[in-house]
């Protein structure tokens, strides 16, 4: 007599119990809610992939966040007190230290910014093979950035005060300082990337665009052009306009029923096509 498997039920069926899955069937091919969550609107990101979800700040959350910036800006444009700071900064030179603060700047002026645009909306395009998420991706760069630029005319606080550091890389800026807009472009740019990767690479994306963000933001200090304020604000601005802009673009791209439904097939069919 040959036992029978015993099949151990996992849920509620007809009389309480569900049946167990079928080997190699998703999930979400079940839950519709489930299947639906895999191409929300508002942002590439995926649920049902290794690593979980995008964490997804709550907007007003950003949009304080933004205030509070702005806010800063105006309360330390008149300010001077850290000018201590650059000039501790200064006297700590190396030529070593000189051409990697000049090339990190160097790299993130704005014809240089804007090629990163450009490649990051045909990397993702392609990635993707949607030029429409593509474009959600450069859009809501260009917009962080362009609007910082409207927030430092807002503002209008000076640059730091050239004359007082004897180390000058470079010559100086002249545009206003509040917020930093390299320090903005480059937060915002991993922002981005981050939520447009596949949940297996973000941690590792993440850690090293923070490692670039911050040596960009360190090296606007050490050149003397920025107070730590125009820094920590281009920061913080550019992690939440990035995030509020990448979600408004991606919300509006997916709103049309006819799109929605297509990639709603390609994904239950494929999985989630986040880049790898």
């Amino acid at each position: 007599m040959h036992d029978e498997p015993i099949v151990q039920e996992s849920g509620p069926t007809a009389s309480g119990s569900s049946p167990v899955s079928a080997p190699g069937s998703s999930p979400a091919s079940h839950d519709p809610g489930r299947a639906d969550q895999l191409d929300r609107p508002g942002g590439l990101e995926r649920v049902g992939r290794p690593g979980g979800p995008v964490l997804r700040p709550s907007p007003m959350v950003c949009l304080m966040l933004l205030a509070a910036v702005i806010a800063t800006g105006f309360a330390v444009r008149s300010s001077t007190a850290e000018t201590g700071i650059l000039i501790w900064i200064d006297v700590h030179h190396t030529p070593a230290l000189d051409g990697v603060a000049w090339a990190l700047s160097w790299a993130f002026e704005s014809p240089r910014a804007i090629a990163v645009v450009v490649l990051l909306t045909a990397g993702v395009a392609w990635r993707r093979r949607h030029l429409i998420d593509g474009l959600c991706a450069g859009i809501a760069l260009a917009l962080t950035w362009g609007t910082s630029y409207l927030v430092k005319l807002l503002v209008g606080r000076h640059r730091p005060a050239w004359t007082l550091l004897r180390h000058h890389v470079g010559g100086p800026e002249q545009d206003p300082s509040f917020p930093s807009g390299h320090a903005t472009f480059t937060t915002a740019l991993v922002v981005v990337v981050v939520m447009c990767t596949r949940s297996g690479w973000r941690v590792w994306i993440g850690a090293v665009g923070c490692v670039l963000a911050a040596g960009v933001a360190a090296s606007r200090l050490y050149l003397g052009v920025h107070f730590p304020s125009d820094v920590a604000a281009g920061i913080v601005y550019g992690a939440a306009a990035g995030y509020l802009m990448f979600r408004a673009t991606t919300l509006v791209s997916h709103a049309r029923p006819d799109r929605r439904a297509s990639q709603d097939e390609d994904e239950l069919r494929s999985g989630p096509g986040e880049i790898s």
